[in-house]
């Protein structure tokens, strides 16, 4: 049997065929694209679809983007439209080589320039940082929860959230993985920012999916690097004393340093937690009795903890009082 290749549908023929059928099309040259159904179709061919199965699809509409659609998942200026006419078979046995994994990689340096423009969802890879990830429970509905994590190129480093029932599995799949570098592929990532404190971060979406150490390239790549990168940081790491902390200027505000010291007290007249609202990231206060967030002015009845440990430190230089925050806790 004949396909045609994703790359030649244009909008000046009906009838195409091609020859596999995801969630989203992908051919034997990697190429993608887009496909939609309308809703009377959807119980026909939503019980015979299985993500990841290879179909041979014929008798499809291929229609043009308009321009204003936001939150695409892929680039392509095409899309397919399923009609009473498509019809569809599932392959058993076929001579080419279909590669499991197609992605459209954006570096983790770009998000602060597309934060604006809400067309497309994006693709990124990264090592994730987190030793361990664990999903937060609202404590307000507690129906709603999230998780947390960094992931980094080696250059940079990006948030991910996230949110509900999407959190909870991948938690349950990253515990599933020991390897000591555990890259992680997001695809169809949302990019957003926080209103509180304009942090800018990844989020999940309907279409968004995730692979953990997938056989791709992309991983090999970050393993590698990041290995090398270990091993120079170890090499080159400058450990500062207390002394040296004390004369550190404006530059190193929020960067991350190192040192070596010893607790020597642990302040038990300080408060150790403080109330949060985890929704706005904002902190709560309490006003007549009552919890309420400053930023959505909202009355919590049970706010959420955010933990802390102020202790006095020192080594040989001098003492130092440090806050050991949520995280490290």
């Amino acid at each position: 049997m004949t396909f045609n290749t994703l790359l030649s549908l244009t909008i000046e023929k009906i009838v195409w065929k091609t020859n596999e059928f995801k969630i989203i099309f992908i051919d034997e040259q990697s190429c993608r694209i887009h496909a939609f159904m309308s809703e009377n179709l959807c119980h026909g061919f939503a019980e015979e679809l299985k993500e990841g199965q290879l179909y041979s699809l014929s008798n499809f509409k291929v229609h043009e983007y308009k321009g204003d659609e936001s939150n695409r998942c892929l680039r392509n200026e095409n899309h397919i439209y399923f009609d009473n006419q498509t019809k569809f078979q599932k392959i058993v046995t076929y001579v080419h080589l279909m590669k499991e994994y197609a992605f459209d990689l954006f570096d983790l340096q770009v998000v602060p320039k597309i934060l604006n423009d809400n067309r497309f969802l994006i693709d990124v890879v990264g090592m994730c940082e987190n030793s361990v990830v664990t999903c937060l429970v609202s404590a307000e509905e507690p129906s709603k929860s999230r998780v947390k994590f960094k992931l980094s190129d080696g250059r940079n480093e990006a948030i991910l959230t996230f949110f509900n029932e999407f959190g909870k599995a991948f938690e349950r799949s990253l515990k599933e993985h020991t390897e000591e570098h555990v890259v992680i592929i997001v695809a169809s990532a949302k990019v957003n920012k926080y209103e509180t404190n304009q942090e800018i971060y990844w989020t999940n979406y309907p279409a968004t999916r995730f692979y953990i150490n997938p056989n791709h390239y992309s991983v090999s790549k970050i393993q590698k690097s990041m290995v090398v990168g270990t091993e120079e940081k170890e090499e080159d790491a400058t450990i500062f004393t207390i002394k040296e902390i004390k004369q550190l200027g404006k530059d190193y505000t929020q960067m991350s340093i190192l040192c070596k010291v010893t607790v020597k007290k642990v302040d038990d007249q300080c408060n150790w937690f403080d109330n949060f609202h985890i929704k706005c990231e904002n902190e709560v206060t309490i006003v007549d009795g009552r919890y309420l967030c400053a930023h959505c002015k909202r009355n919590l009845p049970y706010p959420d903890k955010r933990f802390r440990v102020c202790t006095i430190c020192a080594d040989e230089t001098g003492v130092l009082p440090i806050i050991f925050p949520d995280d490290e806790i």
